[in-house]
C-alpha cells in the first residue's frame, strides 16, 4: 500500500534546508523521506510504502520531523488518518511468470 503526503509551504519564504518527512503506522516508525527545497506557496508529494497487515490501522505523518525548519506555527506539521480495514488477504507482489523454453518446431536435416 502506498501512503502519500502532500507537503505545502504555506509561508512566504523558501525552505532551502533539507528536511525530513516521517511516516508512521499505528504510532510505529515506517519510513523517513527527505525533501531538499520547497519554495514559498508550493507543495511536494512524498510517498512511503507499507505492506498492509489485516486489521484496523492508523497512518501518520510528521513534516520536519528533525526540527530544522524555523516556523511560526509548528502545530500543523502532524497528521493522522484511520485507514480502511484490511481483510485477512495477504498482499504481496505476484511471482514472476515462468520462463519455459519454446517447444521444438521441427528438426533440420543435415
Amino acid at each position: 500500500m502506498q501512503l502519500n503526503a502532500t507537503v505545502k509551504n504555506e509561508g512566504s519564504s523558501n525552505v532551502s534546508l533539507p528536511f525530513q518527512v516521517t511516516f508512521y503506522i499505528d504510532g510505529a516508525y515506517l519510513a523517513t523521506k527527505q525533501v531538499s527545497n520547497l519554495s514559498a506557496s508550493t507543495s511536494v508529494n512524498v510517498t512511503a510504502v507499507w505492506r498492509a497487515r489485516p486489521g484496523k490501522h492508523t497512518a501518520g505523518v510528521r513534516v520536519d520531523s528533525g526540527g530544522v525548519v524555523v516556523e511560526s506555527d509548528e502545530s500543523d506539521n502532524t497528521r493522522s488518518l484511520a485507514l480502511p480495514s484490511v481483510t485477512g488477504r495477504t498482499w504481496s507482489r505476484a511471482p514472476p511468470p515462468s520462463v519455459r523454453p519454446a517447444p521444438p518446431t521441427g528438426r533440420s536435416s543435415t
